[in-house]
């Protein structure tokens, strides 16, 4: 069981709140399926997690949206001990299904496979399944900013999605209809001002990143014939779709 310390310190409070508990106090968490910042809600709240040797602080905008996961993911990409979770980007997905658990694909049969020629296109019901929820790609560096300096960025990050079939297949249309139920790509477009730590500091930069996340699985699907109604399929594959980016950077001495 994972356990975390999480230093809370209130920058706006009451009177009354600041006689009745000490400014800054730590507890652990036990609850490895949870979100990690799950209990901290307050937006004037500064949150400070140490896990996986490191030190992490949370910013307002990332609260609530990291998992204990990420946190593990990004503390493996890391090379400094200090690092800051800046922001967590997911765009909407319309084609997104829920994950239905990690199942084995059906094999293709091609005595099941007909070919009329005078068909017109072929309907394609595809299905998919998740097996690998948000895995993290290659952190891509945004910039450097060294100590007491700033730098102005604009750029903008990509990923797409990928399909891969198993076997052969000659259907016209197969792939595009799979493709068609992924989401193809997603972007981060970036126009920041980004600061390095302040002079004195101890740090000679900041170094600002950013990791792609994607979804796993496994695709079936059949067709049905338009004018004849000849069934094609079951095809089987495997793809890779784009989830979200996690923003961070990390304090170099």
């Amino acid at each position: 069981m994972k356990k975390f310390k999480i230093l809370s310190t209130t920058l706006c409070c009451s009177t009354l709140l600041l006689a009745s508990a000490p400014f800054a106090s730590a507890q652990s968490i036990d609850n490895s399926e949870d979100t990690v910042t799950s209990l901290i809600q307050s937006e004037s709240q500064n949150s400070v997690i140490f896990a996986y040797g490191k030190k992490f602080t949370i910013s307002p905008d990332a609260e609530g949206k990291v998992t204990q996961q990420e946190l593990e993911d990004i503390a493996k990409q890391a090379t400094s001990d200090e690092i800051k979770i800046e922001n967590v980007f997911t765009p909407v997905n319309d084609n997104a299904l829920p994950s239905q658990g990690i199942v084995q694909e059906p094999e293709v049969n091609d005595s099941q496979i007909t070919y009329a020629w005078y068909d017109l296109w072929i309907n394609w019901d595809v299905s998919k399944k998740v097996t690998q929820r948000d895995t993290n790609l290659a952190a891509r560096q945004i910039t450097s900013v060294p100590a007491g300096g700033t730098k102005k960025i604009t750029d903008k990050f990509t990923v797409k999605s990928s399909v891969g079939v198993n076997g052969s297949v000659k259907e016209a249309g197969l792939t595009a209809a799979v493709e068609s139920s992924l989401t193809s790509e997603i972007s981060r477009t970036i126009e920041t001002t980004y600061s390095g730590p302040k002079m004195g500091s101890g740090y000679n930069s900041i170094i600002y990143w950013i990791t792609p996340y994607v979804n796993r699985g496994t695709w079936s699907a059949t067709g049905k014939g338009n004018v004849s109604g000849d069934k094609y399929g079951p095809y089987t594959g495997t793809y890779e779709e784009p989830t979200k980016f996690i923003e961070w950077s990390q304090l170099i001495k």
